[in-house]
């Protein structure tokens, strides 16, 4: 039995850039503290750290430019993931900033504006903290052959599943272990993200795992049938992650609003699919 794994011991790249950025402050308020200058030597001398700062942040962030050519109407997962951490580098190299020009005057204010910046640059660095688990349950009053394999080939999602405009089996031979689909979802900006789910478990008619191979992030998904006296319970398992880069943007602290939508967006396709099959049964 094979399970996709989500958790990982890598520290994320943009990170190590974000950490060297934000400690360029205290570098300079540890090294020029002993000195003793005149009120405008010490701000000038900070404001030439800052602008320093700002030209780091800008070589730094131009390491993660991304130069792949797009598809119009196609995500670029990577070319978004990079213009992401060059926004976070950004954002960071401005706190940089900020932080050398407050040091100027008060030493102690420029030490707490790094300290915070760091202390949130650390808190998502685990991926313990950026993982997204969400399980949701439906009973069908189908069998639980039946519910097994309408789920299983994920050709019949797009009739339950709003989102995805269409789905093709790529790999030959009958679904299992190793089957890959290829989808397109629409999303909400009109533009369409094309994923590849292979198919990593299988054990008809109780249980099958997938994973979405084209996605940079971890992406999972656990499916398991039970027969029970109204038809069969479906139970199932989603497992993602946030980038780093986003989480420490904005989505860090949205975690648990996007679990809420993930949780009602997935209870809404059972009850879709319920209806679907159901339906037939009744026809």
């Amino acid at each position: 039995m094979q399970t996709p794994a989500v958790v990982s011991g890598a520290v994320p790249r943009p990170a190590l850039w974000i950490l060297l950025v934000l400690a360029l402050p205290l570098l300079v308020i540890g090294v020029t503290s002993p000195i003793e200058w005149s009120r405008e030597t010490r701000g000038n001398w900070f404001l030439g750290g800052a602008a320093a700062c700002f030209v780091l942040g800008l070589v730094i962030a131009s390491i993660f430019a991304s130069r792949s050519p797009r598809r119009r109407g196609v995500i670029d997962e990577k070319a978004r993931e990079r213009e992401n951490q060059i926004s976070a580098v950004w954002i960071s190299s401005l706190i940089a900033e900020l932080a050398l020009i407050s040091a100027g005057s008060v030493t102690q204010l420029a030490v707490i504006i790094t300290g915070v910046a760091i202390a949130w640059t650390l808190l998502w660095m685990p991926r313990r903290m950026r993982h997204i688990g969400v399980q949701t349950t439906a009973v069908i009053g189908r069998d639980q052959s039946t519910v097994f394999s309408f789920v299983a080939d994920e050709r019949n999602a797009p009739r339950y599943v709003p989102e995805i405009e269409s789905v093709e089996k790529v790999t030959e031979g009958p679904i299992g272990m190793g089957t890959q689909f290829r989808s397109h979802v629409r999303l909400g900006d009109g533009e369409t993200l094309e994923g590849l789910d292979e198919i990593v478990d299988y054990e008809p008619p109780n249980r099958f795992s997938s994973r979405t191979v084209t996605t940079l992030r971890p992406n999972s998904e656990v499916l398991t049938f039970e027969s029970v006296p109204n038809g069969t319970r479906l139970v199932h398992r989603f497992d993602s992650e946030i980038s780093y880069s986003n989480a420490v943007m904005n989505q860090g602290l949205m975690k648990p609003l996007m679990v809420l939508d993930l949780r009602q967006r997935r209870s809404a396709v059972w009850a879709r699919l319920k209806q679907e099959l159901e339906s037939e049964c009744g026809a």
